[in-house]
């Protein structure tokens, strides 16, 4: 993970390693820049995100939407998407049902 996007990165020996995939967080909010927006959340069946649309001023990202989504741990694309109430985010949790 960096900054603003997930990688999946496979070990392919010592000291060596390749990007698997990038993840696609664009069907997310179509027609806007989207980024990671938190540290992602390693699950059963997915990669829980938050996902934010961005306004790129300068060298900043100012959010203007956000939301959660599960990303498949194979392809790195977005299996689901609910956009939030609010920008104000702190940490993703997940409970024993999958709920986020």
């Amino acid at each position: 993970m960096t900054k603003s996007d997930i990688f999946k990165i496979q070990e392919t020996g010592s000291n060596s390693a390749k990007i698997i995939w990038k993840a696609d967080l664009s069907s997310a909010y179509p027609g806007f820049s989207v980024i990671n927006a938190l540290t992602p959340t390693i699950t059963a069946n997915g990669i829980v995100v938050s996902a934010a649309a961005v306004y790129k001023v300068f060298n900043t990202n100012l959010l203007l939407k956000v939301g959660m989504g599960l990303l498949d741990r194979e392809t790195g694309k977005l299996r689901y998407f609910a956009e939030g109430v609010e920008e104000s985010i702190s940490v993703s949790s997940v409970d024993s049902s999958g709920a986020i």
